[in-house]
């Protein structure tokens, strides 16, 4: 098999899958799929991955840095499902969201497979493929804000004051909307001139998150904002002038699509916003109380309290809700107490509590990693590539959100793949700009 008919087959495999996970979302928001066929549809698509790499392993022989951290990863994943307190959630993942061993294995082989792509043109389509199934989610996103019952006799499912999309909670499709906000912010600012069809995707993206509601997403938003006028500033060969329009054109239109939100939606976005900025000044301050972020301190306090339990292997992959058997006690959500929290609201956490202290250490050099990969990239060249810097920012984008998010198996693939892609993209040292 030629070296360039294997990328293109690689690049078909992620447009297949991203259309895939936009697929089953949809259909599971109508109760035709489920959360299990979610996940063994993913297994299949990690068998497919695993079988393209070991292809291109025998074809070029030799070991990469990526494939001892997942192999490293991996063999820590599998200690924590050996030791785990229930192993067939641990395996399978919790009812929930089964997110188990063999889906984690399956992020770790999207990774290592898009981290070999080098067509360009192939990691353009498959942007665009994510771009297209995040357009439909935001059209289906305007739906449930402004609570249309049903269009051409389909019901519109998920009417809230917040949008879902097709990942069935506001937070989830937050997360979405911030890898396309990296992806169409850095298209936008990057570029040597104001082009707007780039302008206007994004303006479409920025109306997604905002409708999610999602104050991850919102911080996410913020942080990416900061580092596009960093780079900018830092880069002095760009025209003052044209980035400052452009910083007044996102400004104005974020202006517009929050006043649109709050005046014909029953958004609490005005609320939360203050909320969010009024716990923020609090935590600088050293005020800190548990019902900050709508009850995560409360969730990270508590399985910090059960970790020393489960230091070195964790209690288990997706085990979180199990933290606290041993005395006979669950996390409860926060005030009501009539919900179980079976994950930790924080990826990092989750790591760290189910998968033990050498798993946590471990995820973090691996994507401290892909940031130092990145963010040499870009240093290094002068001519700015616009794959990578979205990739990055993508990237980036992800990572802080996560902070405050849970993992998602319709939405972790496109943050694994995204890794891989920005690793590809800087191992080739490509500066042609896309």
């Amino acid at each position: 098999m030629k070296k360039d008919i294997l990328d293109r087959i690689i690049g078909i495999y992620y447009v297949i899958l991203i259309i895939a996970l936009c697929f089953m979302g949809g259909l599971s928001s109508y109760d035709v799929f489920y959360s299990d066929f979610i996940s063994n549809t993913l297994i299949g698509f990690g068998i497919v991955a695993l079988i393209l790499y070991v292809i291109y392993r025998i074809r070029n022989n030799s070991t990469r840095y990526w494939d001892l951290i997942i192999l490293i990863m991996s063999f820590l994943g599998y200690l924590s499902y050996y030791y785990a307190f229930d192993k067939k959630v641990a395996l399978k993942g919790f009812l929930l969201g089964r997110e188990g061993l063999l889906v984690i294995y399956t992020y770790y082989m999207t990774f290592l497979l898009s981290s070999v792509l080098k067509n360009t043109k192939m990691k353009n389509r498959i942007l665009m493929t994510v771009t297209i199934c995040g357009a439909l989610q935001v059209i289906y996103g305007l739906l449930q804000v402004f609570r249309i019952s049903n269009i051409f006799g389909l019901p519109i499912v998920g009417n809230w004051k917040y949008a879902s999309g097709f990942v069935f909670n506001s937070n989830f499709f937050g997360s979405y909307m911030v890898l396309l906000n990296g992806l169409w912010m850095s298209r936008f600012f990057f570029d040597k001139e104001i082009n707007y069809k780039n302008f206007l995707i994004l303006f479409i993206f920025i109306t997604g998150l905002l409708i999610s509601g999602a104050m991850s997403a919102v911080v996410a938003l913020l942080v990416m904002f900061c580092l596009v006028v960093f780079i900018n500033v830092i880069n002095k060969q760009n025209n003052i002038r044209l980035f400052l329009r452009k910083i007044g054109m996102y400004l104005v239109s974020i202006l517009l699509i929050y006043s649109v939100i709050v005046l014909w939606t029953k958004s609490d976005l005005t609320k939360d916003i203050k909320e969010l900025y009024t716990q923020s000044v609090s935590t600088v301050s050293g005020n800190v109380d548990e019902s900050f972020g709508t009850g995560r301190i409360y969730i990270w306090k508590e399985a910090l309290k059960y970790l020393p339990d489960y230091i070195y292997t964790g209690i288990g992959i997706d085990n979180f809700a199990y933290i606290g058997h041993r005395d006979g006690t669950y996390i409860y959500d926060s005030p009501k107490k009539d919900n179980i929290i079976y994950k930790a609201h924080n990826e990092y956490l989750q790591i760290l509590v189910t998968e033990g202290i050498f798993m946590f250490v471990t995820y973090l050099i691996f994507l401290g990693s892909i940031f130092y990969t990145g963010v040499k990239n870009i240093k290094n060249e002068k001519n700015k590539n616009l794959i990578v810097c979205s990739l990055l920012l993508m990237f980036i984008g992800y990572s802080v959100q996560a902070f405050f998010n849970i993992s998602m198996t319709l939405i972790a693939p496109i943050f694994f793949m995204i890794s891989g892609m920005l690793v590809s993209c800087c191992e080739e040292k490509i500066v042609k700009e896309c």
